[in-house]
């Protein structure tokens, strides 16, 4: 994968485990999709709205050396994904739900809380499906999720 990094990209990290590594304070993650390029430039779009929230600290997914957003290897596709290894603030959540959220210029926590709560359920009810059970990342998708 190291050789798949440096041909595609230009990155040769001396540690790579799980597809991961760090650089200069950020994360890269090259992440097996099984999406086209279309569907990567419109979550690439949602990417830019975070960032500019977030002071462009991430998440960026990287165009490759022929400016693609998608690389394939062994007829199977990535992106690699990088984000500003930093620690999140109570401040950084509040901003972050706001995005989403925008019905007063009142916060109460039990809302907050509330939007959180859903989201992870819909990611329980919904994505688990997508979860390939033969997949090596399984037990860990399973676990963050």
């Amino acid at each position: 994968m190291k050789n798949f990094l440096f041909e595609q990209y230009g990155y040769y990290p001396k540690i790579l485990e799980n597809n991961s590594f760090i650089m200069d304070g950020w994360r890269f993650d090259l992440i097996n999709i099984d999406f086209n390029e279309e569907n990567i430039i419109a979550i690439k779009e949602y990417t830019k709205i975070l960032n500019e929230s977030f002071f462009n600290k991430g998440p960026f997914i990287i165009q490759n050396k022929l400016n693609m957003n998608v690389s394939t290897l062994n007829d199977k596709s990535y992106v690699l994904l990088s984000t500003f290894q930093t620690n999140m603030n109570f401040q950084d959540l509040i901003k972050f739900h706001l995005m989403f959220y925008n019905d007063s210029e009142y916060i109460e926590l039990d809302k907050i809380l509330g939007v959180w709560k859903q989201r992870v359920e819909d990611i329980e009810n919904k994505l688990h499906q997508y979860l390939r059970i033969d997949s090596i990342h399984y037990k860990k998708n399973r676990d963050i999720s």
